[in-house]
């Protein structure tokens, strides 16, 4: 048809149980779920907040991604 095709998608906010398992993925850590409960309350639950939220935090050295 030639017409671009759009569609938003919304994410739910990520309970703090989901933002533990992306920090077990992400820097290979078994953090503290208050961490888990402090970011993901700082953050909104919000995916591209916990996202920059992260790689801000690893940038100043205020985290450390675990050894492979």
């Amino acid at each position: 048809l030639g017409v671009p095709v759009r569609e938003i998608v919304q994410l739910s906010a990520i309970s703090p149980s989901g933002v533990q398992i992306w920090l077990r993925n992400r820097l290979r850590w078994e953090a503290p779920f208050e961490f888990a409960e402090w970011l993901s309350a700082k953050t909104y639950g919000r995916p591209r907040v916990i996202q920059s939220a992260l790689e801000h935090l690893l940038q100043s050295g205020m985290l450390v991604q675990g050894a492979n």
